[in-house]
Parts: structure tokens; C-alpha cells; sequence
């Protein structure tokens, strides 16, 4: 089991829910960052979720697509990223996942991503705007290197696609709404559980 694996397993174990802040790494540049983790890991998070920058963040609000644009006029760049994972990794135990959009992971190269995130220590990749019908080559290579491809479930997600097989765990952000702005879903915990159970009964169903 992953190094995500045996932590949520824990928490569930335990009965508990998981602390799991984002950043935008290189906002405002790649040195806060590292301390910003530091800093989260420090208070008590369980896991750590790096945004790497890009410069057509479709699916992020004005929060984000600001936080990326100072990071891209900093010269964050993927490899840069993948530095400070590797030093981050040198004093974090806790999960560290690159949350980011399919074109530079494309560009760098699946299977260098994988091979590269791995040696760095990270421990897996959420890929924001890949849908699981193109995911095949990135979770080929995500598998041979031992790290979660983490899938994205919208709130509109039929549960019917939820069970489909993932390699990871899934994400909801729990709204209809791009990330960091203001909605209200008085559902989305009612949808949480209802995505958990449906997740079980895959596990469950493949482990069969």
C-alpha cells in the first residue's frame, strides 16, 4: 500500500478526517513554499498537495490562476518543482501529491514524470483536467513507479463512474463551482459518503 494508503487507512482506522492543505509552489516563491509545508506539517496535516503552475488553469478561480501567474513570473517550473519535493522530502514523512493540468506533465514525458516524481519522493499525481477515458498511458507509467494517479470526482460525477477503476483514491472538491471561489452545497457531505461507499464496493469488488 501507497504512502497515501496507509495514511488515510489510518485515519479511517481511527476514525478521523484528513488535513490536506494546498499550495501553489513558487507563490510567492519556491523558499515560502517550502516553509508554508514545513510550517502545515508542523500544525498537524496529514498530506500535502503542491499545485504546479501553469498558465491556462481553466479549472481555477481568480485566487489560483493569480497565485499561478506569480509562481510562472518566478521561474517556477515543473523540474524546480520536483527539487523542492526531493527537499521537502528530506524532513516531511507525510504524503506529498503534485496537483496539477495534463500539459506539462505531457510535456516533460509520462514516464519521466513518473520515474522523476518518484525518485523525489513524492507519492502521487492528481491530474486536474485528464478524464479517466485518456488517463491509460499516465496511469500505466504512474503504476510502474509505484505512485497514485488520484482521480478528481465533481459533484455532478454519476456514482455509476465513480466505481470505475482507479489505482488511487478520488478527490471531490464537493462543489459545481472552479476552485477558490464562494459556493454554498449543503449536499456535498451527503455526496461524500454516498462517493466512500461507492469506492469500498469497488475496492471490495476487485479485491474478489
Amino acid at each position: 500500500m501507497s504512502r497515501i494508503g496507509l495514511a488515510f487507512a489510518a485515519l479511517q482506522a481511527r476514525g478521523e478526517a484528513a488535513l490536506v492543505p494546498f499550495f501553489t509552489a513558487g507563490d510567492p516563491d519556491l523558499a515560502t513554499t517550502r516553509d508554508l509545508v514545513r510550517a502545515a506539517v508542523d500544525a498537524g496535516a496529514h498530506a500535502v498537495e503542491l499545485g504546479v503552475p501553469f498558465s491556462d488553469p481553466m479549472a481555477d478561480g481568480p485566487v489560483l490562476q493569480r497565485a499561478a501567474a506569480r509562481a510562472l513570473t518566478g521561474a517556477t517550473s515543473l523540474p524546480r518543482v520536483l527539487e523542492l519535493v526531493a527537499d521537502l522530502r528530506q524532513e516531511v514523512t507525510q504524503p506529498i501529491v503534485l496537483f496539477g493540468y495534463y500539459n506539462p506533465f505531457f510535456r516533460y514525458g509520462l514516464d519521466r514524470i513518473a520515474t522523476d516524481a518518484a525518485a523525489a519522493g513524492a507519492d502521487g499525481v492528481l491530474c486536474v483536467d485528464l478524464p479517466p477515458e485518456e488517463a491509460g498511458d499516465l496511469r500505466t507509467a504512474m503504476r510502474a513507479t509505484g505512485l497514485d494517479l488520484i482521480a478528481l470526482v465533481a459533484p455532478t460525477t454519476p456514482i455509476a463512474r465513480v466505481r470505475r477503476p482507479s489505482p488511487g483514491c478520488a478527490r471531490s472538491p464537493g462543489r459545481r463551482v472552479v476552485s477558490s471561489t464562494s459556493s454554498r452545497c449543503s449536499a456535498r457531505r451527503a455526496r461524500a459518503r454516498r462517493c466512500r461507499r461507492s469506492c469500498r464496493s469497488s475496492s471490495r469488488a476487485r479485491a474478489a
